[in-house]
């Protein structure tokens, strides 16, 4: 607390809010920093393609393939016979219909298939996600 005179022999009393305001942006920027790193995601290596954006969102379900054919499922690792039961289950209460695939360019054709052939009866809608060929991302598409 500051205090000082204001001129007639009064005293002011003021509280000084510039160290609390710059301990909130040190704050602020830690937290920024440490933010993405905090999450955890299962690394593939998407293939290149020329695709639209995606519209995907943060509530969206992803279903992730990986070089091992190991399936994670909004990133928990699950088995492949547990796939169909547990799609089931998450969109038996989900107006919205959508799955978004994660596949490594490394991954069996089949893999992906079995795993399309899984979703196809519970009438799910499938986005493929892929990366942008090395060219399209110089030119800003």
């Amino acid at each position: 607390m500051a205090m000082g005179t204001m001129g007639r022999g009064r005293l002011m009393s003021e509280i000084n809010v510039t160290p609390l305001v710059d301990v909130m942006l040190v704050l602020l920027i830690i937290f920024m920093v440490t933010a993405p790193l905090l999450q955890e995601q299962v690394s593939v290596d998407l293939p290149k393609a020329k695709a639209g954006p995606s519209d995907q969102d943060r509530k969206s379900v992803t279903l992730t393939i990986t070089k091992g054919d190991q399936l994670y499922l909004d990133d928990k690792l699950i088995p492949f016979a547990d796939l169909d039961p547990t799609l089931k289950k998450i969109f038996q209460a989900r107006d919205d219909k959508v799955i978004y695939l994660y596949a490594d360019s490394g991954v069996a054709y089949g893999t992906v298939v079995k795993a399309m052939a899984v979703m196809q009866p519970l009438g799910l809608r499938l986005g493929i996600i892929t990366e942008p060929p090395p060219e399209a991302k110089k030119h800003g598409r």
